[in-house]
């Protein structure tokens, strides 16, 4: 008989192994299935989400030092957003190095205007222009409200330079009042978009 029970004994041994390897493979699927191992893996030199929040502050700034409010409201002679307010080589406004210091070194981006026309909305690009490269990129934008009273800028020996104000040249400017009836002092809304990658 001792044989026999030295037999189960061994069965049971065998059954115990069995279900204790099966306990951990299954705990390292389910670790592994929580476990985001894309920017291990991925050809994506960066983490969106640290992206979008650096490209988030960076508008904040700008707002914050004027120098949104002066590359939206700076033009060139028809009225359109001078095309070097955001440039790498050619700072025309405070905007420029802004985002240089702080995106130019490590992302390539794009910059646009968003505003309302009578027929809906337009967008224009400002600064540099690259083209879109085929890897994934993050965008942040920043809503500024622009009143009646806010100057409007031309470009003069390399800089933006004060030549009025919204409410007084609304004809040599690309944004339309969007209450002119109003005795409100809002002028615009106007959406800056950053695109980086």
């Amino acid at each position: 008989m001792q044989p026999m029970e030295h037999d189960r004994r061994g069965q049971a041994y065998a059954l115990e192994g069995i279900i204790g390897a099966i306990i951990v493979i299954s705990a390292l699927v389910l670790g592994l299935q929580a476990v985001d191992i894309a920017p291990w893996t991925g050809n994506q030199e960066f983490g969106s989400s640290e992206t979008r929040a650096e490209v988030t502050d960076t508008l904040a700034v700008a707002e914050d030092v004027g120098a949104l409010q002066t590359a939206v409201t700076c033009v060139d002679a028809d009225g359109n957003p001078h095309p070097e307010v955001a440039a790498a080589d050619a700072n025309v406004t405070e905007f420029g190095p802004v985002l240089n210091q702080t995106l130019k070194g490590q992302y390539t981006y794009r910059i646009s205007i968003t505003y309302p026309t009578a027929s809906g909305y337009e967008s224009k690009q400002i600064g540099p222009r690259p083209p879109l490269a085929d890897v994934d990129t993050v965008s942040a934008s920043r809503y500024l409200t622009l009143s009646e009273t806010d100057p409007v800028y031309e470009v003069e020996d390399g800089r933006c330079r004060q030549v009025g104000t919204l409410g007084e040249d609304d004809d040599d400017i690309y944004l339309d009042d969007q209450n002119p009836s109003s005795d409100e002092h809002v002028y615009a809304i106007v959406r800056v978009r950053v695109v980086a990658w």
